[in-house]
């Protein structure tokens, strides 16, 4: 599968639903207008049809490219430059961008937007804590859906980035550590899953609408569940992701290393799949059996001319 085919699947995979469920939490719960859900969401799908469109245009151009030289490093055998490689390392970076300039486009921007014009036309009230909420929920499902898109396509295209058989980088063309990774996806995780846990009582709390009051507690038990289950469905996915990879590369690393010590083969390197801190380490040690296999070399030189010399002398 080619890297703009991954990025097409993450992306529209991460949205609509991330668009769907985050639309329905909003009109049902934030506003209490859940009979115009439906009507609404028609509207909202052809918004994001298009900004999904325009992301993935552009995506395609520096996607493109690459798939094309990945296409020749697997049928003619190509070895790729330096500068081949470098396009493979700067190409999460691009992506990385645009995903997130996109998201706060469509996710903050556009809610804030359709909640001014519902606020204008008469349909809701302006009522601060609704905008506060707004906001917050909607800058915290635009992150969900980074770091969905993001971290998942980073390892999804480890496979792809190997095929360049990178052994070394330098270490400001390392990506985020991965501490720092982690430590993101979960708080997150946890701050979207709270707020739209406590989304669901909203109208409940925040107005008096006797219908609202007259709702059985059990509504509001249940679906503050069903939000909960949903929610941490879509934000472990990533997570999952991520753990297996680091999983997968410190086995597939530690592996490497004692097949390089049982054979004493200092001419084998290992390929570096994905630019963080293993990845880094990974070219460190490279860089170690480098120097190694080198000053073994000039043992050799240096044991070869001493030798030459001696039997010159005798």
């Amino acid at each position: 599968m080619s890297i703009f085919l991954y990025y097409l699947l993450l992306f529209v995979g991460s949205t609509y639903p991330g668009v769907v469920f985050l639309s329905w939490m909003q009109v049902c719960f934030l506003q209490g207008r859940g009979s115009s859900y439906l009507t609404g969401l028609i509207i909202t799908l052809i918004v994001t049809t298009c900004l999904c469109v325009i992301v993935l245009l552009i995506i395609y151009q520096f996607a493109h490219p690459v798939d094309l030289l990945c296409n020749r490093i697997k049928k003619e055998n190509y070895t790729p430059t330096k500068d081949e490689e470098k396009s493979i390392l700067e190409l999460n970076k691009k992506i990385n961008k645009i995903t997130v300039i996109s998201s706060i486009i469509g996710y903050l921007f556009g809610n804030l937007i359709t909640m001014i014009i519902s606020i204008a036309k008469g349909d809701i009230p302006a009522v601060p804590s609704r905008i506060i909420l707004v906001i917050i929920q909607s800058s915290l499902a635009g992150a969900a859906a980074c770091l969905y898109t993001v971290f998942s396509f980073d390892v999804l295209i480890a496979k792809i980035r190997k095929s360049f058989k990178i052994k070394h980088i330098q270490q400001e063309q390392r990506s985020s550590k991965i501490s720092s990774t982690l430590a993101f996806i979960i708080l997150t995780s946890v701050f979207y899953l709270g707020i739209n846990v406590g989304m669901v009582p909203y109208n409940l709390i925040a107005t008096s609408n006797s219908n609202n009051i007259a709702t059985p507690l059990s509504y509001y038990i249940g679906y503050s569940i069903f939000v909960m289950i949903v929610t941490t469905i879509y934000c472990g996915i990533p997570i999952y992701i991520i753990l297996k990879a680091i999983r997968e590369r410190l086995q597939l690393n530690s592996d490497k290393i004692h097949e390089l010590a049982e054979k004493g083969d200092l001419s084998e390197r290992i390929d570096i799949s994905i630019v963080d801190d293993f990845g880094y380490l990974t070219s460190t040690v490279n860089e170690m059996m480098d120097t190694v296999s080198n000053t073994i070399n000039s043992f050799k030189v240096e044991s070869t001319s001493v030798s030459k010399s001696a039997d010159i002398l005798s």
